[in-house]
Order: structure tokens, then sequence, then C-alpha cells
């Protein structure tokens, strides 16, 4: 294996990581693009501790957008239990 496939291996594992990081928290990263979960300004809000959090809801989310949502929801649900 050459170093340029292990690089493009590399980057495609560490571009995974980021992208499945993203969709779980969103904007951690602001202003950049993402390819699976793009949050833009109207998918989230920040509250007053400076935290952004998606809507629970949004008309133009594709499915990974959409699964990413529901499962921050349902998890900030059980943590106030």
């Amino acid at each position: 294996m050459t170093v340029f496939h292990m690089y493009i291996t590399l980057m495609i594992f560490l571009h995974s990581v980021e992208e499945i990081w993203n969709c779980s928290n969103p904007r951690k990263f602001p202003k950049k693009n993402y390819i699976v979960c793009d949050w833009n300004e109207n998918d989230i809000y920040k509250d007053n501790n400076g935290k952004y959090h998606p809507y629970p809801k949004a008309q133009e989310d594709n499915y990974f957008e959409r699964r990413a949502r529901i499962k921050y929801w349902q998890k900030k649900r059980q943590d106030k239990k």
C-alpha cells in the first residue's frame, strides 16, 4: 500500500467521523459546509448559555438531518427524566 492510498483511506475515515459528529452536535463547527448534515441558520437556535440546538421539526431536512434531529430530542427528553 502506497502513501497515497494510506492518505486517501485516512481522509475518508476522518471525514466520515467528522460528518457523524456534526450530525450529532449541530454547529460545533459553525460556517463549515458538510455533505450529510449541513445545518443552516433556519435549522438551529442558540440558547441563553450559547449552545446550539436544532429545532424539533423542519421542512427541508434530508434523511440524515431528520434522524439526527429525532435522536437529539429523544436524548434530551431522557436526560430530563
